[in-house]
Parts: C-alpha cells; sequence; structure tokens
C-alpha cells in the first residue's frame, strides 16, 4: 500500500515546486528539480572485473536529503538481465544504507523498466526512490530522512520532477 502510492506520487507529472531550482547536469541524461543547488560527486565503482563511474547529485533540505545517482555501466545488459540489475541495485542501496527493504514495485519510468521501493534503518529513518534503466546508464532518485519528516508531499515534490533527457 505504502509503496504503491510512493509509486503514483514519483512517477506522476507536475509543475515545479515554488522555490526550487531545475538541475540539469551536462550530458547526464536527466533533469530534476531539488530545494537548493545540489553538491556533485563522482567515484569510481569496482566489481566483477569491471571499473565505472558514479555520478552524485545531491541536496539537504530541512532534514531530508534528495539525491539523483547515475552509474555508466561498462556492459549492455540485455533486456531479459535488466529485471536483475534493478534488483541488484536496489539490493546494493540497502546494504550500503543498513536499511531493511520494505517493499519494492516493478514500474517504469517514460517507458524505461524500473522499480521503486521503500526501505528503512535502525534509526526509523526511511529512504523512497525509484531505480531505472534506460538502456545504458543506472540511475536512483530517491529522499532520504527521519520518518517523522520524510512524507508524500517531500516525495511528490521531489520525485515527480524527474525526466530522461538527451545525452551523448
Amino acid at each position: 500500500m505504502v509503496l504503491a502510492f510512493a509509486a503514483t506520487i514519483l512517477l506522476a507529472g507536475r509543475d515545479s515546486h515554488a522555490g526550487w531550482v531545475t538541475i540539469q547536469p551536462k550530458n547526464a541524461g536527466f533533469k530534476v528539480d531539488m530545494p537548493h543547488i545540489p553538491f556533485s560527486s563522482k567515484t569510481i565503482v569496482k566489481e566483477e572485473g569491471y571499473s565505472y563511474p558514479c555520478y552524485k547529485f545531491a541536496t539537504v533540505d530541512a532534514g531530508i536529503e534528495y539525491q539523483v545517482t547515475y552509474a555508466e555501466f561498462p556492459i549492455k545488459v540485455s533486456q531479459d538481465q535488466v529485471d536483475q540489475l534493478l534488483e541488484n541495485m536496489i539490493n546494493g542501496i540497502s546494504k550500503v544504507s543498513k536499511s531493511e527493504i520494505v517493499n519494492d514495485d516493478k514500474s517504469n519510468v517514460e517507458g524505461k523498466p524500473a522499480r521503486v521501493f521503500l526501505m528503512q534503518n535502525a534509526k526509523d529513518e526511511l529512504r523512497i526512490g525509484m531505480v531505472c534503466y534506460d538502456g545504458h546508464r543506472g540511475y536512483i532518485c530517491g529522499v532520504d530522512g527521519p520518518r517523522n519528516v520524510v512524507n508524500g508531499g517531500t516525495i511528490r515534490d521531489f520525485g515527480k520532477t524527474f525526466k530522461f533527457v538527451p545525452y551523448k
């Protein structure tokens, strides 16, 4: 039930939230509204004999972290492996954030395969977001924060603004 609500508010369209800024990092393949100009970082992920860049854009407002992360995968993922890739992404988020996966559902973002998830950690903090794959890159868009601060309006104002844009 909670996840279905999260999926609805994350993936529907809407106008920009008043006072927020639209970011569209060059060649990132997305645009999104955030409450402030985010910090950005790049790390190199090494796993299973591959290494690839991972980019993060995040900002904090009123105790809530808003973030979009994407990875440039070194290999093409076949259509029949996409769901496994998305599941692996969610499991990786859970492991890194030390959060339990409460639920995740298959979905899509602008026709691209996606999964919407809800996680909770031992500090009663929530992580709500989505992972998706555009055929070359994996994207994570979500919010993190204390349960008493993160609410439907928080998710709606942020997640609904995520849009794919062309990149090289």
